[in-house]
């Protein structure tokens, strides 16, 4: 596959020249027809770009000429004009104006196109921090609204990238800033064949459109899939789709593998998060269907959060720090009232979203956290009771299905049996068995002979051997049960499981709530402990004079402890209590309701989970990646 774009060259990189004559140094005639070029302004793949005076018109412009070595192409000089045609038709604001075209007869093919006073998106995001999702989406619906009009034109743009973005500032406006879509060299005519060869791939793959790499047809949504990628961009400061080389950047296109934005960065959220998702579905059916329905998303979101009018994209321009943090100062409020709402609206999910950004923006917020413990609490109440809800429908069905296959069938007729004459057989006497002493001595005197083995019977159930009770200290074969009056009750137990009686100094032995366990008479200490020493031991005495003890014991869990063993620069907090926060070499004590939990460690930076097991009293080591 043939493969020709512009590439995006880093600060201070050398560009290569073509072979050809060198014509971007201005060692040629300074004019070219009714333009006089005074500058460069920059090189791509396919022109030279000069900054030139009209002096027909008294105005500045831009010449874009084509490069010496693609002038004896045929197909590249078509699609060189077609760039002319296609903008021809577009009248927008936000879309670079063409003015003139030369001659076909032209030695030198240009194209004079309205002179933006700034410089483009690329040159703003080598030099500054990530934007705030709020300014990037203002500059990303400016594009789309472009984009819009040239899709109603039937104008598929096919190269959207931060390099095509021009950023101008109108000094008669106040400083007011206008973004501009530039260069459609490669758009495609809806309706019309492309005039690329076949297996040729015209663009930069970084933000192509996988259905655009696999040279399948494209539409509105590919230009879609591109303004997806450079808001990733803006955003994170790093393109979704990274590699070694264009092959493996290709690849992970098509396979649509990228890391959501706000794992990246967790002040993101996940609503922004989400609208770049959506736009980077690998199947275009999965995207949104146009520009303008991704427009109508990101204005949502703007209209949800509102900012002041001045911290805008030209504020960001002149400081992107500061506007950064002023923004992040005057979202907190916005996102804790939705957060609210949506706790109202009983929406827990929409209200953890909210708290999550929220908490990223600031993760000291006391109201924030509290709202996120109370949710976590109310989503594990819901989730138990939907449970104990299945649990018993299931065994509804079960009993309904148990007593319709146990329902008794209709019984069968009986055959007649005739009688048959019983026969008389004698049996020999059996011989009497002699009984022992012991025995005999239980038969009562005067018993008639035949009432031997019933009197017997009666005697042994009389005579039973006592059944062991299970105690504390062990069971005792035999052992008499002790009198009735001294039989302890176990009432409530907190924790309900796992929980050890000791009597004494002898060995614990399990118990449970409503349980009776026999005393000794006397005195005793009654202690009780958890499994695995995860409770502090609770000690309970018993006078010799209660008849019948009752005790209600509720034991204190012991903390679990959780050590960190990462860079010192990292911090960590537990998703299921937002309270607990973590640094290097400082064990933080866990709270604990039962023996084991299981919480998940969030890498505040990045917003990676990593899940950990805890033991009550016991040290917990984790290493996150």
């Amino acid at each position: 596959m043939a493969h020709r774009e512009s590439v995006d060259v880093p600060p201070g990189a050398r560009v290569p020249r073509p072979r050809a004559r060198v014509e971007e140094g201005l060692d040629r005639p300074p004019s070219l027809g009714p333009y006089k070029l005074v500058s460069i302004l920059g090189r791509g793949g396919m022109a030279t770009v000069y900054r030139a005076r009209d002096e027909r018109l008294g105005r500045e412009v831009a010449v874009k000429i084509l490069l010496p070595h693609l002038r004896r192409e045929a197909i590249a000089l078509r699609r060189f004009l077609q760039e002319a045609r296609a903008v021809a038709k577009l009248r927008h604001e936000g879309i670079v104006a063409i003015h003139d075209v030369s001659p076909e007869e032209a030695v030198e093919p240009y194209l004079v196109v309205e002179l933006v006073a700034g410089g483009s998106l690329r040159e703003a995001l080598r030099r500054a921090v990530p934007m705030a999702p709020e300014v990037a989406g203002e500059l990303a619906a400016s594009v789309l609204e472009a984009l819009d009009h040239a899709h109603g034109a039937g104008i598929i743009h096919r190269d959207i990238k931060p390099e095509n973005v021009l950023i101008e500032r109108r000094s008669q406006e106040g400083g007011a800033v206008r973004v501009k879509l530039a260069d459609f060299g490669i758009a495609k005519v809806m309706g019309q064949a492309t005039v690329t060869n076949t297996g040729e791939l015209v663009g930069s793959p970084a933000y192509m459109a996988p259905e655009q790499l696999e040279g399948a047809a494209s539409d509105a949504r590919s230009d879609v899939f591109s303004v997806g990628v450079m808001l990733y961009e803006c955003l994170t400061g790093r393109r979704p789709f990274e590699g070694e080389g264009a092959a493996q950047v290709i690849r992970r296109i098509i396979a649509g593998r990228f890391v959501p934005a706000e794992q990246v960065i967790p002040s993101v959220g996940a609503r922004w998060s989400s609208i770049v998702s959506t736009s980077l579905a690998p199947a275009p059916a999965d995207r949104y269907p146009s520009a303008r329905a991704m427009l109508s998303a990101v204005r949502a979101e703007l209209v949800r959060t509102p900012l002041p009018a001045e911290l805008d994209l030209g504020a960001w321009l002149v400081n992107p720090s500061e506007t950064n943090a002023a923004v992040a100062l005057c979202l907190e409020p916005a996102l804790l009232v939705a957060a609210r709402a949506a706790c109202g609206a009983g929406d827990p999910l929409g209200m953890a979203s909210e708290l999550n950004r929220l908490l990223a923006l600031e993760p000291t917020h006391a109201e924030a956290r509290a709202l996120l413990v109370r949710s976590s609490r109310r989503m594990r109440l819901r989730r138990h009771t939907l449970v104990g809800l299945a649990a018993l429908a299931f065994a509804v069905a079960a009993a309904i299905a148990l007593r319709v296959v146990r329902r008794p069938l209709a019984p069968e007729p009986i055959a007649r049996v005739e009688p048959v004459p019983a026969l008389f057989v004698p049996q020999p006497p059996t011989p009497r068995a002699e009984l022992s002493p012991a025995v005999a001595a239980l038969v009562p005197s005067g018993a008639p002979e035949g009432s031997a083995p019933r009197a017997l019977a009666t005697a042994v159930r009389g005579v039973r051997t006592p059944r062991a009770y299970p105690m504390p200290g062990g069971p005792v074969a035999g052992q008499v049960p002790p009198p009735a009056g001294r039989m302890l009750i176990v009432g409530a137990l907190s924790p309900p499981f796992g929980v050890l009686l000791r009597i004494d100094s002898g060995p614990a032995a399990p118990v449970a709530e409503g349980v009776t366990v026999p005393l000794a008479p006397g005195a005793h200490v009654l202690q009780f402990e958890c499994r695995n020493d995860a409770c502090i031991p609770h000690s309970v005495p018993v006078g010799a004079a209660e008849s019948v003890p009752h005790v209600a014991v509720t034991l204190r869990v012991r903390s679990a402890r959780l050590r960190i063993l990462s860079a010192p620069d990292r911090r960590f907090q537990l998703l299921e209590q937002p309270a607990v926060e973590l640094h290097l070499g400082e064990d933080a004590e866990v709270p604990m309701r039962g023996s084991r939990a299981t919480v998940h460690l969030v890498d505040l930076a990045t917003g990676k989970q990593t899940v950990t097991h805890l033991t009550a009293g016991l040290v917990t080591t984790v290493s996150p990646e």
